[in-house]
């Protein structure tokens, strides 16, 4: 059995491992975990990207989707297999494997899974959840078969990485391009397999769930329970620029269960919806001076299927 890692679109979720004997049978898994459609979103929905789809769908704004089209296009999925190691004659293949219609049908985008395709030089925007996996071919060419495990510890592996950079040559007759081909057309047989296992009624494997978080006494997910933080610097050279904070809450939180309070040098942040040793999030000195009129807040929309909403801060340095 070998592993593959598995990178979830929610930030909060560790990546995590499974184990297939076979690259067919990977694949097969890798479809049945995709086709549900799990975070679509309508308020997500790349507009244009709906566009190209080949139905005819245009609109100028995710609002004028109509939910009967929005129905149809959260089902629809392909495994795209995106190489971001290059193989070689003498070395394997490392690969990302997500759907490739997720932003027609509005998941949401992966953080880490796109960040390691740009490490890697081959960079995309990967949305939903992504599965990476070393593949190899005894023959230099097809068929491909999956190689060594990749696990989680192997996402930031230098060693990979800075081989990855220099690898990329995507011409059609180069290993990368037929390897490119052969993973099109195993990821439609697999998508085929799926249905039918989907219609004879036995089911298809599935990669395994990452194991929920135990329940607070509130019946709240626990990873709901404490705020996750990410401070984005926008001020780069040196002069007055902005701070933009994001901290994911509960998504039952709304407007009035949020204190924050900015003064030019010092912030604090209470959540109520928080658990109760949890709820102050912020409290302290900045570390520049901010306009306190200028700067703000704002709690984005909730989206369906997700336990959390973000919750959005801009400070603004004073001049």
């Amino acid at each position: 059995m070998t592993k593959l890692t598995l990178i979830s679109a929610e930030r909060h979720v560790e990546p995590a491992t499974f184990e297939a004997s076979a690259l067919d049978g990977a694949l097969v898994a890798i479809a049945a975990h995709l086709a549900p459609g799990r975070f679509a979103a309508k308020e997500r929905i790349d507009v244009s990207a709906l566009a190209t789809h080949g139905d005819g769908y245009s609109f100028a704004q995710w609002e004028l989707v109509p939910e009967d089209v929005f129905a149809r296009v959260r089902q629809e999925y392909d495994i795209a297999g995106h190489v971001l190691l290059a193989p070689s004659p003498s070395s394997e293949a490392i690969v990302a494997f997500y759907d490739a219609h997720g932003a027609m049908k509005g998941l949401p985008t992966n953080e880490r899974a796109s960040r390691l395709t740009a490490a890697a030089g081959a960079k995309a925007d990967i949305r939903g959840d992504c599965f990476i996996a070393r593949v190899s071919s005894a023959s230099g060419g097809a068929p491909w078969e999956l190689a060594a495990d990749f696990v989680p510890a192997d996402i930031t592996a230098r060693e990979w990485l800075l081989a990855a950079q220099n690898s990329h040559d995507f011409l059609p007759d180069s290993l990368a391009g037929q390897l490119s081909t052969y993973l099109h057309a195993q990821s439609a047989v697999a998508k085929v397999k799926h249905a039918a296992q989907v219609s004879e009624g036995a089911g298809a494997p599935t990669a395994p769930a990452v194991a929920a978080e135990p329940e607070t006494e509130a019946g709240e997910n626990h990873s709901s329970a404490e705020a996750e933080l990410t401070w984005k610097d926008e001020n780069d050279q040196g002069e007055q620029g902005e701070v933009h904070v994001q901290v994911l809450v509960p998504a039952r939180t709304i407007a009035r269960d949020i204190t924050c309070v900015i003064t030019a040098d010092h912030m604090s942040l209470r959540v109520a919806t928080l658990a109760a040793d949890k709820q102050v999030v912020i409290d302290g000195k900045l570390f520049q001076r901010v306009d306190p009129d200028d700067s703000n807040w704002v709690l984005e929309s909730a989206i369906p299927s997700l336990p959390t909403r973000t919750l959005a801060i801009t400070l603004v340095a004073s001049s």
